[in-house]
């Protein structure tokens, strides 16, 4: 293998470099994606969604509007 190096360094160079990539794009999947997918489904099963804050996509409402309960359309 060293010999592989010695003959082609950029080769080498970029192997490397996928294979970094590669690890540690494993260990932030591990560690922050499925713990945050786990905690929001947690979270929706507990608070329900949208939040009284929010409207249906997830955006903020506006200060002064809340949310019509009687039925009416605006």
């Amino acid at each position: 293998m060293v010999e592989f190096a010695h003959e082609s360094p950029q080769l080498t160079f970029f192997m490397f470099w996928i294979a970094v990539w590669g690890v540690v794009s494993i260990v932030r999947y591990i560690g922050f994606k499925l713990p945050n997918r786990a905690f929001r489904s947690m979270n929706i099963r507990k608070h329900g969604w949208p939040p009284e804050h929010c409207d249906a996509d997830g955006d903020f409402r506006p200060v002064n509007s809340s949310p019509k309960t009687d039925g009416e359309t605006p």
